[in-house]
C-alpha cells in the first residue's frame, strides 16, 4: 500500500452554494445511469466497482485516512474497514464519483407530494435516476475536472454512516462485498429537511 495523498488535493467540506448553477457543463460519454450499475457476484467485480464507481488510480482506490489502498488486498469492504480500525481510524472516507446536480432536501421538498403518494423506494430511484439530479462518471479526469465546476469540489463520503442517499449507492456498487450484505433497496427512505 502506498500513501500518495500529496498527488491528491482535496477540500474536506466544501460549499454547495454553487450547485444546480452549472448543470449545463458538458459531458462527454463517459457519463453513467445509477440503474446501470451492476452489483458484483464476484471478488474481481467487487474491485472493479470500487475502481469504477470511487476515485482512484489504477487499481489503487484512494481513502482520505490511508491514500491508496491496493483494490486486490482486498476481498470485500470489511478488509478496508479492518485496515483503517488498525491504523486507529473511526471513518472510512471514499470519494464516489457522482456529481450531485441537485440538493437531496431540496428535492424532498420540491416533490413532497410523491413521498406521501408512492413507495419511498420509488421515490428515491426516481431520484438517483434522475439526469437532473445526479450524474455518475466514472472517467477518473472528466470527474476530477467536472466536479469542482459543478459542486464546488472534491468531496469525501464517510461510508460508515448510514445516511440512506449514498448507503443506497454504497451498497449498489459494493452487493454483498460491502458492509450490508443483506441490504435491501426496501428499507423506508430516512431524510431530513433543514
Amino acid at each position: 500500500m502506498r500513501n500518495r495523498k500529496q498527488h491528491f488535493t482535496t477540500k474536506n467540506t466544501h460549499s454547495r452554494s454553487g450547485m444546480g448553477k452549472n448543470k449545463n457543463v458538458p459531458l462527454n460519454q463517459h457519463k453513467e445511469r445509477y440503474s446501470i450499475i451492476k452489483e458484483p457476484t464476484s471478488v474481481e467485480e467487487f474491485r472493479k466497482n470500487l475502481t469504477r464507481y470511487y476515485f482512484s488510480m489504477g487499481n489503487e482506490i484512494y481513502t482520505q485516512e490511508l491514500g491508496y489502498v491496493n483494490v486486490n488486498e482486498l476481498e470485500c469492504i470489511q478488509n478496508l474497514v479492518d485496515k483503517i480500525e488498525s491504523e486507529g481510524y473511526t471513518t472510512l472516507n471514499l470519494t464516489p464519483k457522482v456529481i450531485e446536480l441537485e440538493k437531496w432536501e431540496k428535492y424532498v421538498k420540491k416533490n413532497q407530494i410523491f413521498t406521501d403518494v408512492f413507495n419511498p423506494d420509488m421515490f428515491y430511484e426516481r431520484f438517483w435516476d434522475s439526469d437532473d439530479t445526479h450524474i455518475i462518471i466514472p472517467n477518473n479526469m472528466e470527474f476530477m475536472e467536472k466536479c469542482p465546476t459543478i459542486m464546488g469540489g472534491i468531496y469525501w463520503k464517510n461510508i460508515l454512516q448510514t445516511k440512506e442517499l449514498y448507503q443506497f449507492y454504497h451498497n449498489k456498487v459494493m452487493g454483498e462485498y460491502g458492509l450490508i450484505p443483506d441490504f435491501k433497496e426496501t428499507k423506508k427512505i430516512i431524510y431530513s429537511i433543514i
